[in-house]
């Protein structure tokens, strides 16, 4: 059974940022381009500070194996919300 998730990241500097690339360059693409993803979405918010990610994975072992090898980048935000999981 697929799995969706969606998780809020916020810049921790006080940056803001003009669109998704300019975030990527800063801060990396926050596990969206890990190779367990089915797919994987990046919208920077309106306060230019934060962006929301949703994934889809094929089931609860890709989910965990995204959550344990996600690529290492900057970690000049905060995460702001926990991945929130739903069965689709």
């Amino acid at each position: 059974m697929a799995l969706t998730g969606t998780k809020v990241y916020t810049c921790s500097h006080g940056n803001t940022y003009a669109d998704e690339a300019a975030w990527v360059a800063s801060h990396g693409n926050c596990g969206t381009k890990e190779s367990n993803l089915v797919s994987a979405t990046m919208t920077l918010n309106p306060d230019g500070q934060s962006v929301t990610c949703t994934y889809v994975w094929e089931d609860q072992a890709q989910f965990d194996a995204w959550k344990a090898g996600r690529t290492a980048f900057t970690r000049d935000y905060v995460e702001s919300s926990k991945t929130e999981v739903t069965a689709v």
